[in-house]
């Protein structure tokens, strides 16, 4: 029997839910790992408050990545949703495009725990905003993809197009921006760029889509 070219909601509607629900699972899965990043203190069997104190105070550095990846995690998985509530078909390369995505969705706890031990060096900086620059650039191309060959429920223009592609693609050259500054700067300096991209990106969704989903 052969396979489907293409997965419409109307006409498969069960196919297309299933690539949904294994999307929400791989994200759910990721968010749920982020909390394994943070490790548990082991001070023996009477330990005193000072050390309890100490012990906390030596991974707070661990969680503010793990709330920093869970908002990460968390506003990709809403603009999966938007995304595909925007596609009214998905095609076997849609499929791939969006696993390719997912793939490095699953390595943020890896490298929120790298960041998190190893914040104040280049190469952890380094890594973890490739991690998000290469998951970020997978979903402009999921969407690239889906705006190009008519799997939108509704058509853009050029104009339009090109706009959303520059948006989309701004996480990306922000977090690859922000691999240089990291070792040639400094890595706070690196970190709060990740702030700096989030805030044009939202000028720029506001500036040029006001009435339409990031």
């Amino acid at each position: 029997m052969s396979v489907p070219s293409r997965y419409d909601r109307e006409e498969r509607e069960v196919e297309f839910a299933r690539a949904l629900a294994f999307s929400d699972g791989v994200f759910a899965f990721a968010i749920t790992l982020l909390v394994t990043t943070i490790d548990v203190p082991d001070l023996g069997d009477d330990p005193t408050e000072q050390a309890v104190v100490d012990a906390l105070v030596d991974r707070l550095g661990s969680f503010g990545t793990f709330f920093l990846s869970f908002a990460v995690i968390g506003l990709l998985w809403i603009n999966h949703h938007r995304l595909l509530a925007r596609v009214r078909g998905l095609t076997m390369t849609a499929m791939w495009l969006n696993l390719l995505a997912l793939a490095f969705v699953v390595l943020l706890p890896f490298s929120t725990e790298l960041l998190g031990r190893y914040g104040d060096e280049p190469g952890a900086v380094a890594v973890y905003a490739l991690n998000l620059a290469i998951c970020a650039a997978s979903y402009t191309l999921l969407w690239g993809y889906c705006a190009r060959n008519d799997l939108l429920v509704e058509p853009l223009t050029r104009r339009q197009l090109r706009q959303e592609l520059v948006i989309r693609a701004w996480i990306t050259v922000g977090f690859l921006a922000s691999i240089p500054i990291a070792f040639l700067v400094d890595t706070g300096v690196a970190e709060l760029s990740w702030l700096a991209t989030s805030l044009t990106q939202r000028w720029l969704i506001a500036r040029w889509l006001p009435d339409d989903e990031p």
